[in-house]
């Protein structure tokens, strides 16, 4: 079996290698190759610079567009070039005729997939983390470009065989706001695969860890305004532009601040290993993926009372979950018997184990080959 990957628009090898998911992005496609015979090619949006990266699979074939097509300066045209970009890689390169599935990876870009499964002729898997047309209303887009992701989803959905999202309120959503059949819309969540889970001890007490972009959807206005007075220090890993008001806002409620900046995948888990608590604050989510690390971590997730959190979290089992209202983060954390953390985290680790770990994607997927294929 051969499968095409077309990546994410805009993204290539070297994304992954410079933001440090290059290794977990490769997990499920390594073990699909090497436990199925599964091969690869990975269809992106890089130059020749990503043939040159080492995969260490011979399965994995990759086929970088700019290698080919030329890549411009301005944004819109590259855009509107990316609809030749199929008939480029039909022209160019016959062993992708072998190919037995299509898949795409997220949705930006979805209209390469579809127009190469027409010339090809094969089954078409979308696969979407997280739903961007409610990201982008829930994001106070402007009209405009909320009604291209509308568009777009409705055109993705309709010419896939196979549509992919990560949480059952993104099917509830898609499936009420859009009315999309539910007969090929199917729930995939986000996976970890750490199996060792961490101990509890000789980890920070004072301090609490969040990880994401300093950006409004990640709520961390309430949540330094909720630490005013109680002596807890807060640390963030992520960049964004807001930044200097986070700052302002820290130094106006006198909350210790510790902006950590952007830190490498690979060397994320460590940082998860020092502290006992992880916070998500976030007004809206996907399937969390920094949930799902700190899990695996050791640490106690608190996570904001949010559809998509309360998938993952039950309040007092596997964590701890608060409204956004005033004092409720505040009531919480000060409140926590910490005797209970150890069984909240063996519930944790149970949690992942039975829902969210590599090996149950890997035969997921597999499964989802075999289907699309009859």
């Amino acid at each position: 079996m051969k499968v095409l990957l077309v990546f994410t628009y805009g993204y290539s090898l070297k994304t992954w290698e410079k933001s440090g998911t290059l290794a977990k992005e490769l997990e499920l496609y390594n073990k699909l190759s090497s436990k199925y015979g599964i091969k690869f090619i990975f269809l992106t949006y890089g130059d020749a610079t990503d043939i040159e990266i080492n995969l260490n699979n011979e399965d994995i074939k990759v086929v970088p567009i700019y290698s080919f097509i030329k890549k411009y300066e301005n944004k819109l045209l590259n855009y509107i070039y990316s609809f030749l970009i199929p008939f480029k890689v039909y022209k160019k390169f016959k062993e992708i005729e072998k190919i037995n599935i299509i898949k795409q990876n997220q949705l930006i870009g979805s209209w390469v997939s579809v127009i190469l499964k027409f010339l090809l002729k094969k089954p078409l898997y979308i696969r979407t983390g997280y739903d961007m047309y409610k990201f982008s209303i829930d994001e106070k887009k402007n009209s405009f470009i909320v009604y291209l992701y509308k568009i777009l989803t409705k055109f993705s959905f309709y010419y896939s065989n196979f549509y992919t999202v990560s949480s059952k309120s993104d099917i509830e959503y898609l499936n009420s706001e859009l009315s999309l059949e539910v007969d090929k819309l199917f729930l995939r969540p986000n996976f970890i695969s750490t199996k060792s889970f961490r101990d509890y001890k000789n980890r920070y007490r004072n301090k609490i860890l969040c990880v994401g972009r300093l950006e409004r959807q990640k709520n961390y206005e309430y949540l330094i305004k909720e630490l005013s007075g109680t002596g807890i220090e807060l640390d963030i890993v992520g960049e964004g532009s807001l930044e200097k008001e986070l700052i302002k806002i820290s130094k106006k409620f006198n909350i210790k601040l510790n902006l950590l900046g952007k830190i490498d995948n690979h060397q994320l888990e460590k940082v998860y290993q020092k502290y006992s608590y992880f916070v998500n604050p976030s007004l809206f989510e996907g399937c969390p993926k920094t949930v799902l690390e700190a899990l695996s971590n050791g640490c106690v997730v608190i996570a904001s009372n949010i559809p998509n959190h309360s998938e993952i979290i039950t309040n007092y089992e596997n964590g701890y979950i608060f409204d956004l209202k005033p004092n409720a983060f505040k009531n919480l954390i000060l409140n926590i018997n910490e005797d209970k953390n150890i069984q909240v985290i063996k519930n944790a680790e149970n949690t992942l184990k039975s829902r969210f770990l590599l090996d149950s994607a890997i035969e997921v997927e597999y499964k989802d080959y075999k289907n699309l294929l009859g």
